[in-house]
């Protein structure tokens, strides 16, 4: 899986994972997971977060073929059913 630089861009913006999370509609864990490259970001998720943060998409993807996603829907995950606990753990 190709880096991103969410994280990146998430800590010059001055943003916890938790509100960035939180503005796009995901669970905080699930960002994580982004940012740690445990799962690539969907088409949706990836264009949210470049707008929450005002970046290209582009700058903090790369220019990757959106045809090559692995996954066009996003997981059914809620603070709810969530059973990371929403921390996360970054090396």
């Amino acid at each position: 899986m190709n880096t991103n630089q969410i994280r990146e861009y998430r800590q010059k913006a001055g943003i916890s994972q938790t509100k960035l999370a939180c503005k796009i509609g995901i669970a905080a864990s699930t960002l994580c997971n982004f940012e740690n490259g445990k799962i690539e970001p969907w088409p949706k998720a990836r264009k949210d977060i470049a707008k929450a943060l005002g970046v290209k998409e582009s700058d903090l993807f790369g220019n990757k073929n959106e045809a090559s996603a692995v996954s066009l829907t996003a997981p059914a995950l809620t603070p709810s059913n969530d059973t990371t606990g929403g921390t996360c753990h970054a090396s």
